[in-house]
């Protein structure tokens, strides 16, 4: 499980420890000890060295000595193509309903009449409780349709929720459109009449709150060569996972850059150092990169959150006042002075283009 394909370059604990082993993805057995799942089923270390010995999937390998495992090199991660990924994820269920003190292998043994499963993934509060839904991929098309279009599948006597990763993650966007679009319209008239103080006072509210979010979607870096571009990045890191955002105008020295899905960072930070010798060289400079995670990342979603607000608020109160500034034209342009009013002036204003600051036409999602 630990050395496999799914989760292998997902699972962020093992990634520091080849890290501090220069890139050698061998794992101490030691380390592996403190992990709670294989502490359940052995507590002595030559009981695993002789399962690990003994087992024909050619996955894990144990070193000669005993004493630590690494993935089998004969036996490679597969590397993950943009179809390979799209593959993966028609094959990934959301499920929704078990309850909070259900075990991994309580829900493995019970999706294990559906059919093989790749990855389980029990999905978590901040303080590690269950959350109560999972994402799992199956090894075959065929039985992840048919967990998600079975009837009344219930476990425990609760009914589950199901749906394709991608449903979820689309019933998640347009459910979190729907509640900014209820707050706008709720205070608008407020908006409308509320001076700079009560804007200020929105603007905290707005920057205290946290968004929903996938762990491990943003990477920082800094360090770059000189002219340096979104492209540049993008063409690096986006050849391995898909990138929503860069957020990083030329001349920068550091940046961010924001994939689509969670873990992205860490997979694509790997995968460039795979084919780099274990570094990340950018416009020849060989830069400083990480995963945000706890607080920075928190911190980060919040700020994000709060711009996105701040622009769109901008727009609107431009839009406002053009509308005022045409209507005005409207009324007035006519009888001042004897002169008529020229109607290509309105057709100006209609045509006019607001333009975003030069910083923010650099960053684009």
């Amino acid at each position: 499980f630990y050395f496999g394909d799914h989760n292998l370059p997902r699972d962020r604990f093992l990634q520091e420890k080849i890290v501090e082993n220069n890139g050698c993805i061998r794992i101490p057995l030691s380390v592996l000890m403190t992990f709670n799942r294989l502490k359940s089923l052995a507590t002595e270390l030559d009981v695993i060295v002789t399962a690990l010995k003994k087992s024909t999937n050619n996955i894990a390998e144990v070193s000669e000595d005993g004493q630590s495992i690494r993935r089998s090199t004969t036996n490679p991660i597969q590397v993950i193509t943009e179809d390979k990924r799209v593959d993966m994820k028609s094959r990934t269920v959301y499920v929704k309903g078990f309850p909070s003190e259900a075990s991994l292998e309580e829900i493995e043994e019970f999706l294990s009449k559906f059919g093989q499963t790749n990855y389980i993934r029990m999905r978590r509060y901040k303080d590690k409780k269950f959350k109560g839904s999972i994402f799992v991929e199956f090894c075959k098309q065929e039985d992840a349709t048919k967990l998600v279009d079975s009837e009344n599948i219930s476990f425990q006597e609760a009914e589950l929720e199901r749906l394709y990763q991608k449903d979820y993650y689309e019933k998640k966007r347009k459910e979190r459109a729907e509640t900014k679009l209820a707050k706008r319209l709720a205070t608008s008239e407020q908006q409308k009449d509320s001076d700079d103080e009560d804007d200020d006072d929105n603007d905290k509210d707005e920057k205290e709150e946290v968004p929903e979010y996938e762990n491990g979607c943003i990477m920082y870096f800094k360090d770059v060569g000189e002219q340096t571009s979104r492209e540049d990045l993008k063409e690096m890191f986006g050849e391995f996972e898909t990138i929503g955002f860069v957020d990083f105008s030329r001349n920068d020295t550091e940046g961010y850059i924001r994939f689509t899905e969670g873990d992205g960072a860490t997979r694509a930070i790997e995968k460039v150092k795979e084919n780099n010798d274990g570094k990340i060289v950018i416009r020849g400079v060989e830069s400083t990169v990480k995963v945000l995670s706890g607080e920075e990342e928190k911190q980060y979603w919040i700020k994000y959150t709060a711009d996105k607000v701040k622009m769109k608020e901008r727009r609107r109160k431009r839009k406002v006042g053009n509308s005022r500034k045409d209507g005005n034209k409207r009324r007035f342009g006519k009888g001042h002075g004897g002169k008529r009013g020229r109607s290509n002036d309105d057709s100006d204003d209609d045509n006019e283009v607001v333009n975003e600051p030069p910083s923010k036409q650099d960053k684009t999602e």
